[in-house]
């Protein structure tokens, strides 16, 4: 006898669902729904700006490398030397103000030293040394966080008496960025809203709420100018000259 098979079929809700029924057994298949748009929901018109804001400080901190190289026959004299040359970098330092919580040391190195290639110099005869570790490199430096900018140049000098072969790397900084970072993201808000009211203006309109604010990198110091020089007839001088704290923002604002 052949199976009566009926379909039944229903909307509902804006989906289909559609019930095979016969020879015992039912299925239902997946709903599909249509996304329902609300005709009356206006779209609403936006406006992206960036702003940027600038504050210019004077550093009240300073940062400087001090440290030694010395070259040395054997690994214990390098060592050695090395660690004489730094113990009077440090106490200098600290003879002139330095905490010892601002002294980091940044590097400790120690290498070998070869003699000349003979043959790749057209030497005719073997050198002694061709080849051998002839001594050995001894490098050791502190960074040094000189909270007294007059005081820069003159540790700088007491280092190099003491023996420091390497000055290098002087940063100029403020203590608490906080305050000017604050002052230039306000800064950088307001020059957005500007942009934003100007254009608007110009477009007949005007704008009505803030949607979304973000933020570029955080707001740091960038130092514009930091003067030295070193000479052994005169104390080193060391200018702070300024910093620019610069912020920038993205910001989102609504139309009418």
């Amino acid at each position: 006898m052949t199976q009566t098979v009926r379909t039944l079929t229903a909307a509902i809700a804006g989906g289909l669902i559609v019930a095979v029924v016969g020879g015992g057994w039912a299925r239902s298949l997946p709903l599909v729904t249509t996304p329902v748009v609300d005709p009356t929901t206006a779209p609403v018109h936006t406006l992206s700006v960036s702003g940027s804001g600038t504050v210019t400080i004077v550093p009240d901190v300073a940062m400087v490398t001090l440290g030694v190289t010395v070259d040395r026959p054997t690994v214990e004299a390098a060592r050695a030397e090395a660690a004489r040359v730094m113990t009077g970098i440090v106490a200098a330092a600290r003879d002139h103000g330095v905490a010892a919580k601002d002294i980091a040391t940044t590097n400790v190195s120690l290498s070998p030293r070869y003699g000349p290639d003979c043959a790749a110099t057209g030497s005719p005869v073997p050198c002694p040394s061709d080849g051998k570790v002839v001594g050995y490199t001894m490098s050791e430096s502190v960074r040094v966080t000189i909270r007294d900018l007059a005081k820069v140049g003159v540790v700088i000098d007491a280092a190099t008496a003491a023996g420091a072969t390497n000055v290098y790397g002087i940063d100029l900084t403020v203590d608490d960025p906080a305050a000017a970072s604050a002052q230039a993201r306000a800064e950088a808000i307001a020059d957005a809203r500007s942009k934003a009211d100007d254009m608007a203006r110009a477009a007949g309109v005007s704008v009505v709420g803030i949607i979304s604010i973000g933020e570029g990198a955080s707001p740091q110091p960038i130092s514009l100018y930091a003067g030295k020089a070193l000479t052994d007839s005169v104390a080193t001088p060391v200018e702070p000259g300024t910093l620019d704290v610069v912020a920038t923002v993205s910001m989102v604002f609504e139309l009418p």
